[in-house]
């Protein structure tokens, strides 16, 4: 019984297929974050948006509605025109300041974003790098264990080359006076 169940799964090991692997994988997870951030954003100003609305609302109901077509209706003077020009003029200056806000902080919140990106990228690059270093000096050491003094030499001077700032540039030239000594 065993030997049959063997068989059938060499069988079927025979006829699957390698899977293809995954390109663009990473460009896949950039365009959905994008996204999810896109969407965010939208929330976020739909939610302010929503808010001066509410409060605009709220203020207009604190005023009678009659007052203006009341005032308008019965007051045709000089005076109480400019009284209307004046609370006209204060509400549409309350609605472009309220714009302006809306504005500066949708900018604000745009260059944060892209600040945060670029520090996420910066801080990436910088592990990447990093990482590069501790392979160059891991197959540095590696040669020297291997008693092949000459590859250990040049990955510790490619090191000091190309990673010059890093710890491990430092490392590389302790390794190298030890070598020297």
């Amino acid at each position: 019984m065993s030997e049959s169940l063997r068989q059938l799964l060499r069988e079927a090991d025979a006829t699957a297929s390698i899977p293809a692997p995954m390109s663009g994988l990473a460009d896949q997870v950039r365009r959905r974050r994008a996204r999810r951030t896109r969407i965010q954003r939208v929330g976020a100003g739909l939610a302010v948006v929503s808010i001066v609305a509410a409060t605009w609302a709220t203020i207009g109901l604190r005023k009678p509605a009659a007052s203006v077509s009341g005032m308008m209706a019965s007051t045709p003077t000089p005076a109480a025109d400019r009284a209307l020009l004046a609370s006209l003029a204060l509400e549409a200056k309350l609605h472009a300041l309220t714009a302006k806000k809306l504005s500066a902080l949708q900018a604000l919140r745009g260059r944060n974003a892209a600040k945060a990106d670029l520090n996420s990228v910066e801080a990436e690059l910088g592990l990447q790098r990093d990482r590069a270093a501790l392979i160059l000096i891991y197959d540095a050491d590696r040669s020297a264990r291997e008693h092949r003094p000459a590859d250990a030499i040049a990955a510790y001077r490619r090191t000091l080359e190309l990673f010059p700032q890093s710890t491990w540039a430092q490392v590389a030239r302790q390794r190298l006076k030890a070598m020297d000594s």
